[in-house]
C-alpha cells in the first residue's frame, strides 16, 4: 500500500493530475460543455444530418447524430 509521502505515489498523483487538467481543458464527448472539432460538424452537415445552418456552439447529442449518420447509410430500397 503506497502512502502519501512515497514517491511513486506522488508520481502516480501528478500524472492523473496533469490527466485531469488537460480533460477539462479539451473536453471529452461525454462531458458538459463539450464542443466537436470543426471537422465533425462540417461533415454531419454535409451528409445532411445537422443542418446547413447549425450553429456549431449550439450543442447537441452526439450518440443521437452518430446513431444517424450511420443509420444513412444502411441499404434501404424503396
Amino acid at each position: 500500500i503506497l502512502k502519501k509521502d512515497d514517491e511513486n505515489y506522488k508520481t502516480i498523483l501528478a500524472g492523473i493530475e496533469r490527466a485531469k487538467l488537460q480533460l477539462d481543458t479539451i473536453k471529452r464527448f461525454d462531458m458538459p460543455d463539450f464542443l466537436p472539432r470543426p471537422e465533425y460538424t462540417r461533415e454531419m452537415k454535409r451528409f445532411g444530418i445537422l443542418p446547413k445552418d447549425h450553429d456549431p456552439k449550439t450543442p447537441v447529442n452526439y450518440y443521437d447524430l452518430d446513431q444517424k449518420y450511420w443509420q444513412s447509410l444502411w441499404f434501404n430500397p424503396e
